[in-house]
């Protein structure tokens, strides 16, 4: 078995994990608990979100395909439909493994504070959120991001303000 796929698989394993924690944290948010979806009773759905990390060569694919650029990037996000959205489920994550362990090791910090400040991002999208739509965006969502990481182990900037996006 390739290296890469046995770093995928704890990479897995961990974003399923860890993202029961970031779903409760949207909602200790007050900005992002606007924005969750509601039930019928007004109350917050259940959320949920599928996570999926794949290589480097179906995240090119992906990319490629939904977004027009053809080469890997960290993390995609696949929002669902509205029927669905207003049940609870947010959507689709794809990290890309060998993109977030090399971001990582750049950032000289763990591949799970990675794979955390990719999700963090990633639901931020599902969210409707997008930092691509112009600074003030960029700005709102870079401090969502901030909010998010301070609110565990993973303090630290977010992706956008990491890019240096905002400003």
């Amino acid at each position: 078995m390739p290296s890469n796929r046995i770093a995928n698989s704890k990479i897995q394993i961990y974003a399923k994990k860890s993202l029961a924690k970031w779903l409760k944290a949207l909602e200790s948010v007050p900005t992002l608990k606007k924005a969750i979806p509601r039930n019928n009773q007004g109350t917050v759905a259940p959320l949920s979100v599928a996570v999926t990390v794949c290589s480097l060569k179906r995240m090119t694919q992906l990319n490629s395909e939904y977004r027009g650029k053809a080469k890997p990037t960290d993390v995609l996000s696949f929002p669902s439909d509205p029927f669905y959205w207003n049940q609870g489920v947010l959507g689709d994550l794809v990290l890309c493994g060998p993109v977030l362990v090399a971001q990582a090791k750049d950032h000289r910090h763990a591949w799970k504070k990675e794979a955390d400040v990719l999700m963090i991002h990633g639901l931020l999208h599902l969210l409707g959120y997008d930092h691509e739509l112009g600074k003030k965006q960029a700005n709102q969502m870079a401090r969502l991001e901030k909010k998010l990481l301070e609110q565990s182990r993973s303090r630290g900037m977010g992706l956008i303000a990491r890019s240096g996006e905002i400003g």
